[in-house]
């Protein structure tokens, strides 16, 4: 089985890490535009791109064990981070020892879903949105910002990474 995970929010906690640069709580950050204050597209990017490079982002509890445990499965990294930080994603990946079979950079989030993988983990509530079943099974990382996408449409959403990739 060929499994999707997303980089940001969902294997890494790119929110928490700009969230201490800011020196605001990591539970401030409630819509997928950012927390109060900062809600400028360009700059978000930039401090979450600052973060990448500085080495200031770790994973979720779990998530690195979680996904060495997938034996048999062809792991995927996919992500809409901006192309820049594709280096030091590929470092980070190395230090944290995440086997994958594939480390995807995608222009949209959306586009995750035209991949050739059966399940896909993200926290993106535009993925959520434009997901059609039985395209692919689509778990979605419980964040705050994607609590009024419908649980009924045929997702699973799960607490997180660790949690949810115990399902397969």
């Amino acid at each position: 089985m060929r499994v999707g995970i997303d980089l940001d929010e969902t294997l890494a906690d790119t929110v928490g890490a700009v969230c201490r640069r800011l020196g605001i709580p990591a539970d401030s950050w409630k819509t997928w535009d950012g927390p109060e204050g900062y809600r400028n597209p360009p700059l978000l990017l930039s401090l979450m791109d600052g973060e990448w490079w500085t080495g200031k982002v770790e994973p979720f509890p779990g998530a690195v064990e979680a996904i060495q445990d997938l034996a048999g499965h062809e792991v995927w990294i996919v992500t809409s981070r901006t192309k820049p930080s594709r280096a030091s994603v590929v470092r980070w990946l190395a230090e944290h020892r995440i086997p994958h079979d594939a480390l995807v950079f995608l222009d949209r989030a959306e586009e995750k879903l035209e991949l050739p993988i059966d399940v896909l983990f993200d926290d993106s509530p535009h993925v959520a949105q434009a997901w059609k079943p039985p395209t692919l099974r689509l778990y979605l990382i419980d964040q705050p910002w994607n609590r009024e996408v419908m649980d009924d449409v045929g997702l699973v959403r799960v607490p997180n990474l660790a949690e949810g990739l115990k399902g397969l």
